[in-house]
């Protein structure tokens, strides 16, 4: 069997430190595991300490309490070369990459992660090769996710040493997302395809990405990566950041970003985490009210991700008069049909469903279905007016005028399917049956149909 370079690294290092450790007269009856560490001790990572304590880091000229780690760096990360069994595991993992089989892979990075829950006293062993740039970057690479993915500190906090000492030169973004890793164990780790909060934080391990940030020091570091130079590092760390908002460091450094930032998606991720924070802040907090101004301001320009992905914390968080009345300014007249969309979908969304007539909102949406001169923009009234057209007469007649004479057929669709919820609407009734008699396009004719059935009438259709 081929001899894998860490086997033998390790091998190498026991064979040294045992002749140390008898030379020293570490070894005796009795010294149980005194071989293994004078091993450790002779590799340079770690001494023997005082009986029952374990294992001590070896200081530096760096700092007390340091250990020296792969390309001369100081980590505060105990670490130490892998024995036989991390060294199999380490090798499975290297084949299964190097073979490009994602199979292999999750195998691989699972059975190494269930080797460290089993046994988080082969974390150092783990470091050790993390921090070690002579090997593979896609073997530390995903290593860095693994050591991420285990509950609690001990594997975040090597990675975090690793990008603070600037040995994961060359996997940032995966060692950043390691850090932000909230993993569940129900079999499935590291293999969350197309599930929320999941990111392929390495090449085929996808991990979920949430929850706060315990440590100060590693939301520290995430703050600081958000200012990278690298537009990856920057989306990672927002990322990362996403709901530890509750933290005032990051929240200052999210709020950077839909300020200085020009990568949409990085702004679009910093917005979403603070949008979803002002739902929590008190109404009246000024920290709130300078946040909901900037999300206010991002909106007209931004591109259409960053507006997409404020459109939910925007709908559901309390706003104060004013910030309502700046969204209303944004429907009527946003420089731009998208940001009038936005606006619009939004407070469409925010329409109290028992008693929408008693929000002024409604007129800015029935202007909007009415005035605006694009489709776009009036087919996201006519679909924001459904919420209204169960109760408010206003909207029924709005949406029924827009079904008839708007001269988009996608603007009539909208208004159709929206009528389909005004129960006991004789008007809505009425437009909805004129529209499958006449209307010129087959779908605006197909969702009228339907809007009539939900309504509980069911004319056949002309023609039959």
């Amino acid at each position: 069997m081929k001899t894998t370079r860490l086997a033998l690294i390790a091998v190498l290092a026991l064979i040294v430190g045992a002749a140390a450790a008898l030379r020293a007269g570490l070894i005796g009856p009795g010294a149980g595991r005194g071989a293994e560490d004078a091993g450790r001790a002779a590799a340079g990572d770690v001494r023997p300490g005082p009986a029952g304590a374990g294992l001590e880091r070896l200081p530096e000229p760096g700092g007390p309490g340091t250990a020296a780690v792969a390309g001369g760096a100081a980590s505060l990360v105990p670490t130490r070369p892998p024995g036989e069994a991390v060294a199999r595991l380490i090798a499975d993992l290297e084949g299964a990459l190097a073979a490009g089989d994602r199979a292999a892979l999750l195998a691989a990075s699972r059975a190494l992660r269930d080797a460290l829950l089993a046994d988080p006293d082969l974390v150092p062993a783990a470091a050790y090769v993390l921090l070690d740039a002579g090997a593979q970057r896609a073997v530390r690479e995903a290593l860095a996710v693994v050591l991420g993915s285990l509950p609690g500190a001990a594997g975040k906090r090597a990675v975090l040493e690793g990008l603070r000492a600037g040995a994961l030169a060359g996997f940032e973004r995966a060692a950043i997302l390691a850090l932000g890793i909230g993993e569940a164990e129900d079999g499935d780790a590291l293999e969350r395809d197309d599930q929320p909060y999941a990111v392929e934080a390495a090449p085929g391990l996808v991990t979920f990405v949430r929850g706060p940030v315990a440590e100060a020091d590693a939301r520290a570091e995430l703050a600081r990566r958000t200012g990278a130079a690298d537009p990856a590092e920057r989306l990672a760390a927002a990322r990362a950041l996403h709901d530890s908002t509750a933290f005032e460091e990051a929240r200052e450094a999210l709020a950077e970003r839909v300020v200085a930032e020009r990568d949409a998606e990085v702004v679009a991720e910093a917005a979403s985490a603070l949008g979803e924070w002002t739902r929590r802040a008190p109404l009246d907090d000024l920290e709130r009210r300078q946040v909901v101004e900037r999300l206010l301001d991002a909106a007209p320009r931004s591109d259409e991700v960053v507006r997409f992905r404020l459109v939910a914390p925007l709908s559901s968080t309390p706003l104060r008069s004013e910030e309502r009345e700046r969204l209303h300014a944004l429907a009527a007249g946003g420089a731009d049909p998208e940001t009038r969309r936005f606006a619009v979908d939004v407070l469409g969304r925010r329409l109290p469903p028992d008693r929408p007539g008693d929000d002024p909102a409604l007129a800015v949406l029935v202007e909007a279905i009415v005035k605006d001169p694009s489709g776009e923009v009036r087919e996201a009234a006519a679909l924001a007016l459904g919420r209204a057209a169960t109760t408010d007469v206003r909207a029924q007649s709005a949406l029924a005028n827009a079904l008839g004479r708007d001269a988009d057929w996608e603007v009539r669709a909208a208004a159709a399917r929206s009528l389909g919820r005004a129960r006991g609407s004789a008007a809505a009734r009425s437009a909805l049956e004129a529209a499958l008699a006449g209307d010129p396009h087959p779908t605006v004719r197909a969702v009228a149909e339907k809007a009539l059935a939900a309504l509980g009438a069911s004319p056949a259709r002309p023609g039959r």
